[in-house]
């Protein structure tokens, strides 16, 4: 992360001062009057936060300073309750419950600093534009940087519920925050809560503990209507530097140009058992072997082979373009210690999909994965096995009108 940015960052989530604020139609005081109203609610939050050795979602619902939450950090998980200056703590699924100081905020702050009006000034933001939610429209707004985006979350995202022109209050939040003195990046959602009062003793309120998450149950199904069909892809892997591939998919088919930083080309066609291979970018092409599966493996394993993990956790619906994304993360590591690859600090290793969704709710398609893959390869001299990690990063679309055909001047291939 930009070491003078991350300084502005942390200035603006823990508070500014100094500068003033100008007309009200300015996004930060748009966000002044959405904190305000927001702060003192009550809310079901759902949050993912990650760092380089952080990994973890915060589910629950606050209520002004008291909170009933649940912390899911790798394979332990604790649902915290604070009402006043009492608190307790449960590790156990709720069987057991015991004392806990009521000054122990720490994950209480990452979710609820991002509504919280401090009161002191906000620096310049910009307007992204609007997001439609169903019939709601949410301001996008985004901290004022001259720094180039590196990755979703590098800098302060909020989305704010206008009514009738005017902010009601925030709804989701993505960007830095703090934890144990440590930078992490949250995303968290904010849903409205009717009860009154809603944070209650142990065994707390059972509109907290989360619903069975079907989210493997509908990567599979995702999985399998992606087995058909043609699927444009594009993204980056990365092992130590990244490189861009693009393209098309279908089966066992594939016609993918991979693109280096230094911005060598290489394009290879694959139609049942013949293929073809481009290593300029130019006109010529030559037969290759069709067992050479290297970029078609990057780019398809995401898509078509079922994910070795064993359970998937629901991190939030999201809005793209009017279509909705439910965003789901593994509960463990695809492929080892993460310290394996090389990554930004705010990567999270643990495999990420956003499935499209229909009107029901039900999956279309795998719209983006976020992930490692190894890939083993085997040195005929010595007789080892190595495994190579790769940093996956893709999205995914249906390919309109598009098809998979040989090079100009081979034999035709067939259609899809």
């Amino acid at each position: 992360m930009n070491t003078t940015l991350s300084v502005g960052i942390f200035a603006l989530f823990f508070g500014f001062t100094g500068a003033v604020l100008m007309a009200e139609e300015k996004p930060e005081a748009i966000l002044a009057a959405a904190k305000k109203s927001s702060e003192n609610q009550p809310w079901r939050v759902e949050a993912h936060i990650v760092a380089e050795k952080i990994d973890m979602n915060i589910s629950g619902i606050i209520n002004g300073k008291d909170f009933d939450l649940t912390i899911d950090s790798d394979d332990h998980v604790r649902r915290q309750i604070v009402i006043g200056d009492k608190g307790w703590l449960t590790e156990d699924d709720g069987k057991t419950w015991k004392s806990w100081d009521a000054n122990d905020r720490r994950f209480y702050y990452l979710v609820h600093t991002p509504i919280a009006d401090t009161g002191q000034k906000i620096p310049p933001f910009e307007k992204v534009g609007i997001d439609k939610e169903g019939e709601d429209s949410l301001l996008h707004i985004r901290f004022k940087a001259p720094e180039k985006i590196n990755y979703e979350g590098d800098r302060p995202n909020w989305w704010i519920l206008l009514k009738n022109g005017e902010p009601e209050s925030i709804r989701h939040y993505h960007g830095p925050a703090g934890f144990e003195g440590n930078p992490v990046i949250a995303k968290v959602d904010y849903t409205p809560v009717a009860e009154p009062n809603p944070v209650i003793p142990p065994p707390g309120n059972p509109h907290v503990q989360p619903t069975e998450d079907s989210s493997k149950a509908l990567l599979m199904a995702a999985m399998k209507k992606m087995e058909e069909g043609v699927w444009e892809v594009n993204g980056t892997a990365t092992r130590e530097k990244p490189v861009r591939i693009h393209g098309l998919l279908s089966g066992e088919d594939f016609d993918l140009t991979m693109q280096s930083e230094d911005r060598s080309v290489m394009r290879q066609i694959a139609i049942k058992d013949k293929a073809w291979a481009n290593p300029t970018g130019g006109k010529t092409w030559k037969r290759a072997q069709a067992s050479d599966r290297l970029i078609y493996s990057l780019a398809h394993t995401p898509i078509l082979s079922p994910p070795w993990e064993p359970d998937f956790k629901k991190v939030s619906d999201e809005q793209h373009a009017g279509a909705t994304w439910l965003h789901i993360r593994a509960k463990t590591y695809r492929n080892g210690h993460p310290e394996v690859v090389t990554a930004p600090a705010f990567f999270s290793y643990k495999s990420q999909y956003w499935l499209a969704l229909d009107g029901q709710g039900q999956p279309l398609y795998i719209a983006r994965y976020e992930g490692v893959i190894s890939s083993l390869s085997f040195n005929k001299t010595n007789a080892t096995v190595s495994s190579t990690v790769t940093r996956c990063e893709f999205e995914y679309k249906p390919a309109k009108d598009k098809t998979i055909a040989p090079p100009e001047g081979a034999e035709p291939g067939r259609k899809h």
